[in-house]
């Protein structure tokens, strides 16, 4: 009978034959029965093999073993599916919790693999989203989390599914390090537990602490599944240590040629170091190996997005745009950082900017721009949007914040500068536009300064001195012209590409300096480079164009050097190739003139149109001409319009400066046409429609016709659609840059009742165009403070009205309308002034309406009695009347009234009044009792300072005398002996007297109470004031010892402690010891040392037994440290 082989001797043998075979043994329900499932061939579908696990009631440990299996083979929704049914087993739930752990981990693998977003054509129903992902992870957990909150796989997950979550979050950082503290305290050996610390430590950016938990690791298993050295890798490269960097991912691509994050890691190796090799032969050498690398990383794993985005980068570098679109949408689909998000919008907006898609790009760069994180470049391309949709404002706001986070970006501060000065050159505001030029200009020559100081950037062309020339050109010729010159040097590295234009402004800077030498020179060199251009067979410029500029620059320039026969032979040069060039038929007017003498200037002009009637150029110059001159409007006959008529008719039905021109003669018409039956009114509309026409077809011509488009928003307004009309002047403001159009804004916004608006329209046309100073600006002003002032019933709005209309009136002081409108003000003034309530007006109101109502009734009068009133006499006269019958007599009365109530408002004010200057009169008294009661403390103060100086001096006196009978005594008792010490006795003593004497001179600190030069005085206050203890030595009156004796004090090793920590500059005063009184004796040991031993209130140190003191007589300071620092008030 042969033995059945188990499961053990089956892998054992399949070793042998060099093929791993996983059996696992399934016990079934009878006794002693056994199922293998051999894990190399599990089939597809797991259903089979769930049914078998629930109909045997297999424990816990072949659910999860079967889930790994599936795992292991790249089967993860299998795995899954294990689990899920492993899960609704009836089982215990301690059993159920490494279910939910392993499929929380599943789950999280699964998310990672996911893509970010659906896409709505590759994605299947059957697949999920990252976020879908993680929100299943999240309930594994939980439900992980109810059953043990501490199992450490568990937390193991939840460490992991922060991590993934945090997106740099600060805060799910520091949690996912506290679940790897807390496994790792558990298990200080748990790998898995390890790597999570690493990571965590490098998001802190404590490099070397994460590079030492990769390195441990490493030596703890080198066969890690989850590989440490890129992990060290990452860590040296922040070290900058990217040599270490790059062998660390050689390794690993060694041990696993698969490894997508070691290709795509060497592949930003590369690129780095290509990167720093600009220019030179090694950068296609080390480009090519990134690419290798990046292309080898993405065939491993198409989701992988950073080779994506590498890949990405090659292909917008290889102006291939589909595939760079194609390979940043594959990134952004599958990016898990904001920073791959951001770089792959980024790089999709560039290739549709490129495309010239500005819609599709504008909207990926302001997608990249939300994105936590984003970088600079997605501001620049949104700033470069707005310039590309003519929305300069928006632009400008962009690129001044840019320069405002940014100061060092020379990509915002060029563009911002150029926007400034194109709005510079192209304004015709007559106001000082110093300081935006001076902005333009700092922004240009910052950028120049940083690019010339960089040693990794480089000037990529001449742009930027190019317009910090033209922005010069006005201010200064000499700097224009030295960024010219700049600009040309840098074009010169490539003679061939010499632009014509740079040599033709240099020419006209020389021009202007009257250098015509130098200028000839360089309008020949353009000429020359237009010539040689005009060759080559990729050239896009208008070669003829430039030529025809230049060869007139030079005949100015020969004209202006009087060299009039070469300027002439240039014109008619120029005129031969270009009969229709008006400028140069002109100069050749004008130099006839100079030649000829002096010419009716009409004869000229008509001769020149009679020389080139069909030229519309001509034409139009002659039109212009026309709309200047006088002519007698009751014949009826325009020659301004019948000129155009002619052009229209004979010559170009289709002269966008005829049909504008027409227009504005309709529009004129009409406006001037004053209708008095509804007929007339009929017409008049006409008119308008017929002025509407010419616009209209002008601007089917010219789309960008503003002329045009205001002409059509006039004729709007007028036929009162002003909704319709301000809509169109507020899109042409920026293009027709000047005050027609402020001020018609303002009259739609006057009759649409927007008061302030209208006001602030017409004060930017006076200030911005029309140096403060307009008769029909001032007027419009008038007229709208006066609407304003009726509706508000505002006296103030009506003087500004009467202002305005009176500075119109300066203007022209005969004009009867301005002078009526005058009138019509005061008037009106008058009328509201004495209609609002008294508590809305003042007497000096009214008394200001009186008078103003006088002149308004004279100026009616006038006017009325005048040969042309602007209105019929019978309305002024009756006018004039009212106010002189009417008006002025309510006024009178008003003003009786207004007395009335301000007089009994004058009883109320003036016991307020009183009110308050009595409250301010006890205060102010109040004030006196305390300055009186202060100066009274004051002197109380003197007086006991001067008391206490006084027996200060007395206690100094009293010393002395103590002084004195202690050197008495110690004459009497010396030995006869020592003869030779006493003069040395005699000089100290005399040397201390003096001091004493000295020291009762010094002058007096009142405020301190001491003497000003030391502080002995001081610190005998302070002593005396202490209380005084009974001791055996305390006083030199009573019963005082002397000690004499060598043997007494030859023991004495130092003295008390200083206490206060005076210092004084005389011999007595010493650093670090207590200061003492000057009372003191002095004896003589072996060693003729002289000893000084303090006698008031000082702690001695104990000699002998004539020396003792007891414990209680010893004086105690509690309160006083060793720098002398008061702890409270008593001692």
């Amino acid at each position: 009978m042969n033995a059945v082989p188990t499961s053990q001797d089956i892998n054992r043998q399949a070793k042998i034959q060099g093929k791993e075979q996983r059996i696992i043994e399934v016990p079934l329900k009878e006794q002693g029965q056994l199922v293998e499932i051999d894990c190399t061939t599990l089939p597809e579908d797991a259903e089979e093999l769930c049914e078998i696990l629930e109909c045997e009631s297999a424990s816990k440990e072949f659910w999860i073993q079967f889930s790994y299996e599936y795992r292991r083979q790249g089967y993860i929704d299998q795995a899954i599916h294990i689990l899920i049914r492993g899960l609704k087993v009836d089982m215990q739930k301690e059993n159920k919790l490494p279910l939910y752990s392993m499929l929380a981990a599943l789950y999280l693998e699964k998310a990672r693999r996911a893509p970010r977003t659906e896409d709505q054509k590759e994605f299947s129903s059957e697949a999920h989203t990252k976020d879908y992902y993680h929100q299943m992870a999240t309930q594994a957990l939980n439900e992980a989390n109810r059953i043990d909150f501490s199992f450490l796989p568990n937390i193991l997950t939840r460490a992991v599914w922060n991590i993934m979550r945090s997106s740099g979050e600060k805060s799910l950082i520091d949690q996912a390090g506290k679940y790897f503290d807390d496994i790792l305290i558990a298990d200080p050996r748990n790998l898995f537990a390890m790597l999570g610390k690493a990571r965590i430590l490098f998001s802190r950016k404590n490099y070397v602490g994460s590079l030492k938990l990769y390195q441990t690791i490493l030596s703890s298993k080198p066969d890690f599944v989850l590989d440490p050295r890129i992990g060290i890798g990452l860590c040296f490269w922040k070290l900058n240590m990217k040599e270490n960097a790059k062998a660390s991912w050689l390794r690993s691509l060694e041990l696993n040629e698969k490894n997508v994050s070691a290709n795509t890691l060497l592949s930003l190796y590369y690129l780095d170091s290509a990167s720093s090799k600009t220019g030179t032969s090694e950068f296609l050498e080390e480009y090519e190996k990134s690419l290798k690398y990046a292309q080898n990383a993405y065939k491993q794993s198409q989701t992988d997005p950073y080779s994506a985005n590498i890949l990405a980068s090659y292909f917008f570098s290889k102006r291939n745009m589909d595939m760079t679109i194609k390979l940043s949408e594959k990134a952004l689909k599958y990016a898990d950082t904001n920073y791959l998000i951001n770089n792959s919008l980024f790089l999709m907006a560039r290739a549709y900017h490129y495309m010239e898609n500005y819609e599709k790009a504008s909207e990926l760069y302001q997608h990249s721009y939300s994105i936590k994180d984003s970088r600079v470049i997605s501001e620049i391309g949104m700033g470069q949007m707005k310039l590309i949709q003519d929305d300069i404002v928006g632009a400008k706001l962009i690129f001044e914040k840019i320069t405002e986070q940014h100061p060092k970006c020379i990509e915002a501060l060029t563009i911002l500068g150029s926007i400034y000065t194109h709005e510079i050159l192209s304004s015709n505001s007559r106001n000082d536009k110093s300081l935006e030029r001076q902005k333009a200009k700092s922004l240009l020559e910052r950028a120049i300064h940083l690019i010339s100081n960089s040693e990794q950037r480089e000037f990529s062309g001449s742009g930027i001195f190019i317009t910090l020339a033209a922005l010069c050109e006005e201010e200064d010729n000499n700097v224009s012209l030295e960024s010219y010159e700049r600009a040309l040097d840098l074009e010169r590295n490539f003679p061939t590409n010499i632009l014509p234009q740079l040599l033709n402004n240099i020419g006209v800077l020389h021009h202007i300096k009257e250098n015509f030498a130098n200028a000839r020179q360089f309008y020949q060199d353009a000429l020359n480079q237009c010539v040689s251009m005009g060759q080559q067979e990729n050239n896009t410029i208008n070669i003829d164009a430039l030529v025809t500029t230049l060869t007139y620059n030079l005949a100015r320039c020969e004209e202006q050097a009087k060299n009039y026969e070469k300027a002439k032979k240039f014109y008619e040069e120029l005129l031969q190739r270009h009969p229709d060039y008006v400028e140069a038929r002109v100069r050749l007017c004008h130099m006839e003139i100079i030649k000829e003498g002096t010419e009716n200037l009409s004869k000229k002009i008509k001769n020149l149109i009679e020389a080139n009637p069909g030229n519309l150029d001509v034409r139009a110059y002659f039109g212009w001409y026309l709309s200047r001159q006088k002519w007698n409007k009751t014949s009826g006959d325009n020659p301004e319009q019948k000129h155009y008529t002619h052009t229209l008719k004979y010559f170009d039905k289709h002269d966008r400066y005829s049909l504008t021109a027409m227009g504005n003669i309709h529009l004129r018409i009409a406006q001037e046409f004053r209708p008095t039956t509804d007929a007339e009114k009929e017409k008049k509309h006409k008119m308008y429609e017929k002025a509407v026409e010419f616009f209209d077809k002008a601007l089917q011509l010219d789309p960008k016709n503003a002329y045009a488009a205001q002409g059509i928003a006039i004729a709007l307004a007028e036929n009162k659609q002003h909704t319709k009309a301000l809509l169109i002047l507020s899109k042409i403001r920026e293009t027709l840059k000047n005050e027609t159009v402020y001020i018609n804004m303002g009259h739609c916004l006057t009759e649409m009742k927007q008061y302030p608006r209208a006001i602030e329209a017409y004060e930017l046309a006076l200030n911005e165009y029309q140096n403060g100073s307009d008769l029909m600006t001032f007027s419009a002003l008038g007229k709208v403070w006066l609407q304003k002032g009726k509706e508000e019933r505002n006296l103030s709005a009506l003087k500004e009205a009467l202002k305005f209309t009176e500075k119109a009136l300066k203007l022209q002081p005969s004009n009867t309308a301005i002078i009526f409108n005058i009138a019509f003000i005061q008037f009106k003034f008058a009328e509201i002034a004495r209609t609002l309530p008294e508590n809305k007006r003042s007497i000096e109101d009214l008394k200001y309406a009186l008078e103003n109502l006088d002149n308004a009734i004279k100026t009616f009068s006038n006017l009325a009695n005048s040969k042309y009133p602007p209105y019929p006499k019978e309305d002024i006269q009756q006018r004039a009347n009212m106010g002189r019958n009417t008006t002025l007599r309510q006024l009178e009365r008003a003003i009786q009234q207004q007395k009335e109530f301000e007089s009994n408002n004058l009883a109320k004010l003036d016991s307020a009044r009183q009110k308050r200057k009595e409250e301010q009169e006890k205060r102010n008294a109040e004030a006196e009792a305390l300055r009186v009661s202060e100066e009274k403390r004051q002197k109380e103060l003197t007086e006991e300072r001067r008391l206490m100086q006084e027996q200060v001096k007395e206690w100094a006196m009293k010393k002395k005398e103590e002084y004195e009978m202690a050197e008495h005594d110690i004459e009497r008792n010396k030995d006869p002996n020592d003869q030779g010490k006493s003069k040395k006795r005699n000089k100290l003593k005399k040397n201390r007297q003096k001091k004493i004497e000295n020291k009762e001179s010094e002058p007096f600190n009142p405020e301190t109470n001491e003497h000003d030069t030391h502080d002995d005085e001081k610190q005998e206050k302070t002593i005396s004031e202490q209380p005084k203890k009974r001791r055996k030595l305390s006083k030199i009156n009573s019963k005082r010892e002397i000690i004499d004796s060598d043997d007494q004090v030859e023991n004495e090793e130092k003295e008390v402690p200083d206490i206060y920590n005076n210092k004084s500059n005389t011999e007595e005063h010493k650093e670090n010891t207590m200061i003492e009184h000057e009372t003191s004796y002095t004896v003589e040991d072996k060693k003729n040392n002289v000893l000084e031993y303090r006698t008031l209130n000082t702690i001695e140190h104990k000699t002998d037994n004539s020396m003792e003191y007891e414990p209680s007589e010893i004086v105690e300071y509690d309160t006083f440290d060793l720098y002398g620092t008061e702890d409270n008030d008593e001692v």
